[in-house]
């Protein structure tokens, strides 16, 4: 496994991490976790911000490196690919420039939103994508189920509605992007088929 997909992987756990306990505590006490915007521990809300930063940059390489053999020849992945890298390094400027103390309007505040709404959305395209091209790796799973954890968000509670449950499956899907992944062994053991997502 390569340093950037381990580095990735490490980041979207973590960042994963963070977005399932902040939703838990807001389950069980209705207040968001020492990780969120306007924490009471400025040096945790710091700390979780650089580890979304990394997660969402570390991502963008991903797409255009370890994962970029699954992209060719393949033109609508190619669309979608671009597209999340401009929603991930969306986000990834609009916090990094908010941990350096910038406040977050105007053009750069639309382009964050956008970029927030396209991290939901866009994975979901790549995931469906991918299973339709008879991929059915871990990341296309992954990746599929992020809508359906989206609808939670609309369908529970409020305390209970969460961004981070469709963000846990993204980050960890596209993560994990261009795995190899065994299809299918024969009977004596060997790999009859190794393919690439």
């Amino acid at each position: 496994m390569s340093r950037i997909r381990i580095a990735a992987l490490v980041a979207a756990i973590a960042t994963s991490a963070i977005a399932l306990t902040d939703a838990l505590i807001r389950i069980f006490t209705g207040r968001d976790s020492v990780f969120a915007y306007g924490s009471a521990l400025p040096v945790v809300e710091t700390v979780g911000g650089i580890i979304h930063v990394a997660c969402y940059a570390l991502i963008v390489v991903v797409l255009f490196t370890v994962a970029a053999p699954g992209f060719r020849g393949r033109p609508w992945r190619n669309v979608v690919r671009w597209a999340l890298a401009f929603v991930y390094g969306a986000m990834a400027v609009g916090l990094g420039a908010s941990l350096f103390g910038l406040e977050i309007t105007g053009v750069l505040e639309l382009i964050v939103n956008i970029g927030f709404f396209g991290m939901l959305l866009f994975p979901f395209a790549l995931g469906v994508t991918m299973l339709i091209q008879r991929d059915r790796s871990a990341s296309a799973w992954l990746l599929t189920l992020t809508l359906p954890a989206v609808v939670l968000m609309f369908v529970l509670p409020a305390v209970a509605a969460h961004p981070g449950y469709a963000e846990t499956l993204a980050n960890l899907g596209l993560a994990l992007l261009g795995f190899p992944a065994v299809r299918a062994t024969s009977r004596a053991g060997r790999v009859a088929s190794v393919t690439t997502a």
